[in-house]
């Protein structure tokens, strides 16, 4: 799996081990799809992810996320997102 610029990580454990920071890191967040191709394998679906911060502000987010199938099951997925709105401070207080 792929999120954002952090690095590849491989299975269940590595998925957990990667995520469990991001949602720490939030009150909470909401998704809303936007759009969704499916081809063969792979799909592809867009939308924008509403997070909660834990000062009760709310920032949205694009992202599009890749997910190629075998057997059935997701075998890769790939999270294309700049998260860096998320942790922006939005002012800096003056001196």
């Amino acid at each position: 799996m792929g999120f954002a610029s952090y690095p590849l990580v491989h299975g269940l454990e590595g998925v957990r081990g990667m995520i469990a920071p991001v949602f720490a890191g939030v009150a909470g967040m909401r998704h809303r799809r936007v759009g969704l191709w499916i081809h063969d394998d792979a799909t592809l679906a867009r939308g924008e992810v509403t997070y909660k911060r834990h000062d009760k502000s709310t920032v949205a987010i694009p992202f599009m996320t890749y997910f190629q199938f075998a057997d059935e099951r997701i075998q890769y997925t790939y999270v294309y997102i700049d998260v860096a709105p998320l942790y922006a401070v939005d002012s800096i207080p003056s001196a």
